[in-house]
């Protein structure tokens, strides 16, 4: 086999790979003592210290997507997937939070520079902590580590921070499970700030309304939320 040649696996609709260096046998086993860890009543550490990129791509532009993990595994040889007939593309991180932000910085660059994005008029690169089938049990992920490991970070510091709108300087007021623009209707989730706290830093996509499409990075820095419009392709020429 080739130094940089993935292995394959069909899965029903999916076809699962693997980098040259990561080891489907081991992915397996740690997958499976997530599942077993996480019948206990919250997510396992082995889940919150999982990641995903999920996104969909253009059936017209599938074999750019192929083309891309294929040069993908040259810089990051244990990098595993997979991806659907459908068009949706998953690709796993096991080694926590950092490995999947770098990957993703990585990520945008190139799918912006081979014209892998904009997605349906989008922008964004979806990623996640976990699997999706646990949100039903477990709530939103953004919560998980408020409400299952309020040990390992300071959460009551989500009473402390203060933000200031990009577009006009307002301080950002609380409002329910969200701070809010009193000028021009910014919101950035309760969930998003916690991520914040956990690891510094969050982007999310605003879902509805005239905003629908943007993305916000949120940083923190001394108790101070920095928000940020991005926009990924034009930032990288």
């Amino acid at each position: 086999m080739s130094q940089f040649e993935l292995v394959y696996e069909r899965k029903g609709k999916w076809i699962r790979f693997y980098g040259p260096k990561a080891d489907p046998q081991e992915i397996a086993e740690v997958c499976k003592k997530c599942k077993q860890e996480s019948l206990k009543g919250k997510p396992s550490s082995i889940a919150m210290n999982c990641w995903k990129i999920v996104i969909e791509f253009e059936e017209k532009k599938r074999k750019m997507v192929e083309e891309w993990i294929k040069d993908a595994i040259k810089k990051y040889p244990k990098l595993t997937g997979e991806f659907s007939n459908d068009n949706v593309l998953i690709l796993y991180f096991q080694s926590g939070w950092n490995s999947m932000w770098k990957f993703r910085e990585y990520m945008v660059n190139e799918w912006c520079r081979r014209g892998l994005l904009p997605v349906k008029g989008r922008y964004f690169i979806p990623y996640r902590r976990g699997g999706s089938y646990y949100d039903s049990k477990f709530g939103s992920w953004r919560y998980w580590g408020k409400n299952y490991y309020s040990d390992k970070v300071d959460y009551s510091l989500v009473n402390e921070v203060k933000a200031e709108c990009p577009y006009d300087g307002a301080l950002l007021e609380w409002s329910n499970t969200k701070l809010i623009c009193p000028l021009c209707g910014l919101v950035i989730p309760l969930g998003v700030i916690y991520e914040v706290l956990e690891n510094g830093v969050a982007e999310y996509e605003v879902k509805s309304g005239p905003r629908s499409g943007k993305i916000y990075r949120v940083a923190l820095m001394d108790k101070r939320l920095i928000v940020e419009e991005v926009n990924p392709c034009s930032e990288r020429g």
